[in-house]
């Protein structure tokens, strides 16, 4: 969390040696609950009596709120978030030798968002692209219920996010779709195979910021 901290503030330094304009502000956030229809994983290949088809079922997003810092110039412009947000991701296993519903395992995480943004303006329009570090801060698998599981995830993953907003002055809404360089299941292991999706986490986030 301190290294994030440090993160947001050397580039908050960076940004303010310029003679732009500067400005601070608070963001809201929200997404869509999202199904990715992933194909299915075989897991337990080599034990045909625990072989099991793994997937994912969909990801529901709470609300994110979170600071920003912006420095505009004549038409480009940079910003430097941090925001605070929660996901609920339902996996789900069904063994190949049984017809019927799969078993659902909830995953609950907290998680911070860094995005790191170039834009440009084009009258009251913005379109702006950019990179994000998200890292988790806690995590509730239920996936642990499982005999031989076991979680090693990385510290920090990276990302990229672009979009289109509208400039009103103290007001900012935007819409952008986020994407992790990294898939699904990725640091989950089950008897020491990689629970690997096909598809990167991604999501589109409707929000506004009010800055000063």
């Amino acid at each position: 969390m301190k290294k994030l901290v440090t993160i947001f503030t050397l580039v908050g330094s960076l940004i303010s040696q310029s003679h732009s304009q500067i400005s601070f502000g608070l963001r809201v956030g929200m997404s869509p609950k999202i199904s990715p229809g992933t194909s299915h994983l075989v897991v337990n290949r080599n034990n045909p009596a625990n072989e099991s088809l793994f997937n994912l079922q969909d990801v529901s997003y709470t609300g994110q709120i979170g600071l920003l810092i912006r420095r505009d110039g004549q038409h480009f412009w940079f910003m430097a978030e941090v925001l605070y947000g929660k996901s609920t991701t339902r996996y789900s296993m069904r063994s190949t030798s049984e017809i019927g519903d799969p078993t659902l395992y909830r995953e609950k995480r907290s998680f911070i968002d860094i995005p790191c943004t170039a834009g440009v303006t084009i009258g009251k329009v913005e379109i702006f692209s950019g990179f994000n570090v998200t890292k988790d801060l806690q995590i509730e698998s239920e996936l642990a219920k499982l005999n031989g599981f076991n979680m090693a995830l990385p510290t920090a993953t990276m990302g990229w996010h672009s979009g289109v907003g509208v400039n009103l002055g103290n007001i900012l809404i935007d819409l952008r779709y986020q994407q992790q360089f990294c898939n699904y299941g990725q640091g989950r292991f089950l008897n020491g195979e990689e629970l690997l999706l096909k598809n990167a986490p991604g999501r589109v986030i409707a929000s506004a910021a009010f800055r000063i």
